[in-house]
Order: structure tokens, then sequence, then C-alpha cells
């Protein structure tokens, strides 16, 4: 340490560097952890199964789900403990003496919730009553929306907000970092009107937890039936028509972005190695300039092996500091 306050110039710039480098591989390891390694934060993560519909014969691969396709495949299937469905959604919540802020959130069904084993951390999820229409409006939060709008008030629970200058009675905060499916703070009930909502209009995304001792493929293979009847039934708006299934990790993660996370991670590793040589330059020089006080040393009895060992202590202590 003594050392480093001699030449702090060369100490200074040896940390900020290594602190570079390090920085950029540790952000890009985060990520890549994240997202990558160790998968999405649900239980038995691998077992959910995002749905789209596609229609194969025209070329078409990607269709969203309509809610009758939907509410048909939920009621034939077996294959899945049950299906979920949600949609985007936006609203506003009034601000004192501000503007109202936009936040972002997703109407989803009821079953959702324990479908990826999740539960609210205050209060509770959907019910069936709260999908009906005409119900009472609700709202689930989530920990980072309760934590920053309302301040963490431990009586949210049964509060009456206002999203669009509607009045909407909080029932639920969810856990700490939960965001499904991505990064929302807000969750409503999934209200599908079937009256008024034509067979072939409307958009739904559509995820199942595969059913204990099912496998993936035998799945598929029910909804091939199930669409294949459907078809008959419907030939106006389903003929043609498959779902078209993916595990949701690779749905919202998928072999692009983990390519393009792995040479995030290996471009920022190349950035560290070019940080080191310039580090390791930096403490030639200076070793050059301590040619004199080490032969000193050598003069007064210091062995290979203690010169070694100050050198590479001082190396640590900088790396260390950059980390």
């Amino acid at each position: 340490l003594r050392g480093m306050a001699r030449s702090p110039g060369h100490s200074v710039v040896a940390v900020l560097t290594l602190g570079l480098g390090i920085g950029v591989v540790g952000t890009a390891f985060t990520i890549l952890n994240a997202t990558v390694l160790r998968g999405l934060p649900f239980e038995e993560a691998d077992r959910l199964v995002h749905f789209e519909r596609a229609r194969p014969a025209d070329g078409v691969l990607s269709l969203a789900v309509t809610p009758h396709d939907y509410l048909a495949w939920a009621e034939e299937q077996s294959s899945f403990e049950g299906l979920g469905a949600y949609v985007e959604a936006s609203a506003l919540l009034p601000s004192e003496g501000a503007p109202p802020e936009r936040y972002l959130g997703v109407r989803i069904s009821a079953n959702s919730f324990p479908l990826l084993r999740v539960t609210p951390s205050l209060g509770r999820g959907f019910t069936e009553d709260d999908e009906r229409l005409g119900a009472p409006d609700v709202v689930v939060l989530s920990h980072t929306l309760w934590q920053n709008r309302f301040g963490g008030a431990p009586d949210i629970v049964g509060r009456e907000i206002r999203l669009n200058d509607a009045p909407t009675t909080v029932i639920g905060v969810m856990p700490e970092g939960f965001g499904f499916p991505i990064a929302e703070r807000f969750w409503l009930p999934l209200r599908l009107d079937l009256e008024t909502t034509q067979r072939g209009q409307g958009r739904l995304d559509v995820f199942g937890r595969l059913a204990d001792g099912v496998a993936f493929e035998a799945a598929v293979a029910e909804f091939v039936r199930i669409c294949e009847g459907l078809g008959e039934v419907y030939p106006d708006t389903n003929l043609g028509i498959v779902a078209s299934m993916r595990s949701f990790h690779d749905e919202y993660v998928g072999e692009e972005f983990t390519r393009t996370a792995v040479r995030m991670l290996l471009g920022a590793l190349l950035v560290l190695l070019v940080c080191c040589a310039n580090v390791a330059n930096l403490l030639l020089i200076r070793g050059t300039r301590k040619q004199r006080s080490l032969a000193l040393r050598v003069s007064l009895g210091a062995t290979r092996g203690r010169i070694v060992r100050e050198l590479l202590t001082e190396a640590v202590v900088l790396t260390s500091v950059g980390a």
C-alpha cells in the first residue's frame, strides 16, 4: 500500500483499468447467468409451455391464440394441469401534484398464478368470481410498484386506488422479483366476453404446465387431434390451424438471445484481457523505475522468492481494489 501511495498516478490508472474490465465481465456474466444458465424463476420452469397458433400450409408460423380457441383447448386437453392466458395492459396511476404515471401490466386468467407455483406475499390472487363480467375491479401489484409508488404500505390490501381513472381495489402484492411474463408492474383479471367477440378475433398469450408423467411429444400429438377437430367443426376460422408449442424459456429467451449473451460475455473477456495487458505494461514501466531499489534489497540479502512475493502482493492489491 505504501508503494502504491508513492506512485498514485500509476496506481489510480491501474485500478480504474482493472475495474472497467472486471465490471464489464461481471455484468455480462450476470445477464447470461440470470437469463440462460439459471433458467426462468419458476418451479419446474422446464415444464412450462407457451402456445401460439400457426397455419403451415400458408407459411404463417406465428398467430395469436383467439379467446374461442383458448377456451376450447383448455376444455378438451388433458396433457396439462391447466392452460393460463394473459394479454398486455397498461394503466395510468395518478400522482399528487404531478402528471399521472403509466405502468405496464397484464390481464391474466385466475389459474395462472397457481400454474406458475407462485402466491402473493400479501393478500390473495384472482378467483373465478373476479373474472366475471361486471365484477368489481381488482388489481394485484408487483413488489416494486408497491414499494416505489405506495411506500410499502402494510395496509395496501383492501385499499381503493384509481387505475385509468376507475376505482380499483388492491387485493394482493406479489413476491419481490416476480414480474411475469417479463417485468410487469400489475395484474388485472382476464375477462372474456365471447358474446361480443366473433370467432377468429381477439388475441391472447397462452401457456400451460405439463402434467406429471406427460411428455412434451405426447402433448403435441394431443393438440394435433384437438386442432383437427376444431377445423372440422369451424372450417371458416380453424381449417388448417395448428397449435405451435415451445418451452416458455425458448419463447422469452430463445437461441438468438442465448447466442447474443454468449458473444457479449466473450467480448467482455476480450476487454478484460486488453485491460490486463495495459496494466501489465504499466507495472513493467514501474518495475524499470524500481530496478535500483530492487538491486539494493538483493544486496542486503533479499532472496529471489522474497522479491517475487512482494511484486505479486502488489499486483493482488491492485486487482482487489479494482474488483
